[in-house]
């Protein structure tokens, strides 16, 4: 309610984005909750717009014509986490999300710090699936909305097609998916000191010693 009038930010561009996407973002914009599982790719919420520039070139599907109204629009969707009362937000994401190196290294060192900025915002959870658990609940990804006045909605997407899922049984089986998820995990100060591992050893040393950087983020977003 609080922000149902206001433009949204996508109708700026006008009929260069698919409706699908204009659609997710309406439902991320008045969700209250929000939980994603990725076991492929960063979230596409959190993702640096070089990360999402080098994965959106490489789709087939997306004409080279739309890559960076594209990359900006993903970017935009990225303002919610700045409102005054934003949603609670819950990544769950697979170590090999963070392991591989497809963007470049140096693409890949500065997604990783990226996603160590957000962690330490209070209303972000970022959990780390190591790949030691082995097989676990989440084989494909998905996104979980929750709001205030309607029921919660899923959001499945592949290569040419985009679901929203909202039948009770659907929303309790994802609900049952997101609990294991829960178990296997790490919690998010061990997903945070692993993500720090993980970016000093892709070369940037100002987070090479992991209980400094984090003290030193959480001291920048809480000034």
């Amino acid at each position: 309610a609080r922000h149902a009038t206001e433009r949204g930010w996508w109708q700026d561009f006008g009929d260069r984005l698919p409706p699908e996407l204009r659609t997710l973002s309406d439902h991320e914009d008045s969700a209250l909750a929000i939980t994603n599982f990725e076991n492929a790719v960063v979230p596409g919420l959190l993702q640096t717009p070089e990360y999402a520039r080098a994965l959106i070139s490489t789709t087939p599907s997306i004409p080279e014509s739309e890559l960076e109204a594209r990359v900006l629009a993903r970017s935009r969707r990225q303002l919610i986490f700045d409102r005054q009362f934003p949603a609670r937000f819950r990544f769950f994401i697979d170590e090999y999300v963070i392991t591989r190196t497809g963007p470049g290294k140096q693409i890949m060192s500065d997604q990783v710090h990226h996603l160590l900025r957000m962690s330490v915002r209070p209303y972000i959870e970022i959990r780390v699936v190591p790949d030691a658990v082995g097989f676990h609940a989440g084989h494909k990804p998905f996104k979980l909305m929750e709001f205030t006045e309607i029921k919660p909605v899923v959001h499945l997407e592949n290569q040419t097609s985009v679901l929203f899922l909202e039948r009770d049984d659907t929303i309790a089986a994802y609900r049952k998916e997101i609990i294991e998820l829960g178990k296997v995990a790490l919690d998010k100060d061990r997903s945070r000191s692993w993500l720090a591992d993980v970016a000093s050893k892709l070369g940037e040393e100002r987070h090479a010693h992991r209980p400094a950087a984090i003290f030193e983020l959480e001291e920048e977003f809480l000034e």
